[in-house]
């Protein structure tokens, strides 16, 4: 290994031991006490700082990081399935697991034994996939990017389709959301003009909720995939293709399309969502650039920066006494739905299964993967009214749901499964990518094949894999036909 790649390894473990440490900090910031316990999510989720747990956590991080990082893109800056999916995992549940407070108990030693196990088990399985695929990762990656370079034609006609589905998307958008954005905005410019927390905020709040309560109809899910799927895909099909042809006006309508998708998004009150389209468009630019992290860490800083502003909407800084109090809240909220909520619920489902012992067998994937949430519960949902009583859907990730299916053993065989299959997906898709639109609709399923480092086993079909794959080839056989008509006239 060369001087470069140890700085990289030392460098990525001290990017999580700050996070970890950070994470800790914000546990304990001495002003919270300003705040009633009620108010606090982190008193709720009783976490602590435990050194030698901290420390088995930052090595196996490092470990998997490392096998992962070098069989898998070697050392590359390139978001594949395995990459996201090792990302959220680490980022986003292992920190959750790694601080609860119930370390010395039984379901705390499984839970945070079990990710650890996993973590490993998931990097092998990547190392093994690549193995066995003669897969060279730093030169098919460079020959992937000579590739795109070479390739700067989009087909008029696809770019005018684009164009087109943009424009109805975008309508559609704006009408379905319209009354709920200016809410929101009410919100956000009530807490600048008061320091306070506006009635709006309740609203956004109240709407958010509903959806828990509220079964969508056909209209409503319609309008989700265009937010979700058909608007981020075509406006940054034609985003890389405006910078590449030097289109400014192009570029000028595609910003405005995603801008417009962040703010519909704004509207709704679902943070998640708006971490996933940031993370998308992150993933797209991976797929086209050897992005920079000057570039990256931009990205995120304004996707906090919009996620605290969303939180402000939200109301959830209640309790504070002026606008600095309520920054400092919401941005204690961010931190805490990004880097804590997920860990402790999946934690939650180790205690669940405790209390209800018994595996599943498969029951909860299968349930989840064909639609049977509507009669039979799914996992998060049992989860989540055992323990509050209510209706809701934060559940486990796809780790704690193979335990619950399948044991310990059948956790650790899913994580080395998982991780050979996404790093099949992952050398298929750097040795056979052809054009933009077909490189976009792959970065995007890389993401949904990805998230299940946070979401459910499931979770790349409840999150529309299938829709996308719908969206891409009806888009080409429009396309075709129309193609075939100009033949035709000719």
């Amino acid at each position: 290994m060369t001087k470069s790649q140890y700085l990289k390894v030392i460098t990525g473990l001290f990017i999580v031991s700050v996070l970890l440490v950070f994470i800790g900090v914000l546990i304990n910031i001495p002003h919270l006490d300003l705040f009633e316990s009620d108010l606090i999510r982190y008193d709720k989720f009783a976490l602590e700082i435990d050194i030698y747990r901290l420390l088995l956590a930052l090595t196996t991080t490092l470990v998997s990081s490392f096998l992962v990082l070098y069989f898998g893109v070697g050392f590359r800056l390139i978001l594949t399935p395995v990459i996201i999916y090792l990302f959220l995992v680490v980022t986003l549940v292992y920190p959750g697991i790694t601080l609860i407070d119930s370390f010395v108990g039984n379901t705390g030693f499984i839970s945070f034994t079990g990710y650890s196990l996993s973590l490993i088990a998931f990097s092998i399985g990547v190392a093994f996939a690549s193995l066995i695929n003669n897969f060279s990762p730093k030169i098919e990656i460079n020959n992937y990017y000579k590739r795109i370079s070479l390739n700067h034609e989009l087909n008029p006609v696809l770019r005018r389709t684009l164009i087109t589905f943009s424009i109805v998307g975008s309508i559609i958008v704006i009408t379905a959301i319209m009354s709920n954005n200016r809410i929101a905005i009410e919100a956000i410019i009530d807490f600048f003009r008061t320091g306070g927390v506006s009635e709006s905020a309740s609203a956004v709040d109240d709407a958010r909720t509903e959806t828990y309560y509220v079964d969508n109809n056909m209209i409503n899910i319609f309008i989700g995939y265009i937010q979700r799927i058909v608007l981020p895909i075509s406006s940054l099909v034609l985003f890389v293709d405006a910078k590449l042809t030097k289109n400014k006006k192009n570029l000028l309508f595609s910003l405005a399309v995603l801008s417009l998708v962040l703010l519909s998004i704004l509207s709704t009150g679902q943070r998640l969502l708006l971490g996933q389209i940031f993370l998308i468009i992150l993933v797209v630019l991976t797929f086209f650039y050897q992005v920079r992290f000057k570039t990256i860490f931009n990205i995120l800083l304004t996707a906090v920066i919009i996620l605290v502003i969303q939180t402000i909407a939200l109301g959830r800084m209640v309790g504070g006494t002026g606008y600095l109090e309520n920054l400092i809240m919401s941005l204690n909220r961010v931190v805490e739905r990004i880097f804590l909520t997920k860990g402790v619920t999946t934690y939650r489902t180790f205690e669940y299964f405790e209390d209800n012992p018994g595996l599943r067998y498969g029951e909860t994937i299968v349930n989840k993967f064909i639609g049977l949430g509507a009669d039979s519960p799914t996992l998060a949902e049992k989860v989540y009214f055992y323990f509050f009583q209510e209706r809701g859907t934060a559940g486990p990730q796809s780790f704690a749901e193979a335990y619950i299916n399948f044991s310990m053993i059948g956790m650790i065989v899913f994580a080395f499964i998982i991780g050979f299959i996404l790093q099949l997906i992952s050398i298929q898709i750097i040795r056979r990518s052809v054009n933009f639109f077909a490189i976009v609709t792959l970065a995007y399923l890389s993401f949904l094949f990805g998230y299940g480092g946070y979401s459910d086993v499931a979770s790349f079909k409840t999150h529309g894999a299938h829709v996308v794959t719908i969206f891409y080839f009806i888009t080409i056989l429009i396309v075709s036909v129309i193609n075939k008509r100009h033949k035709i006239n000719k």
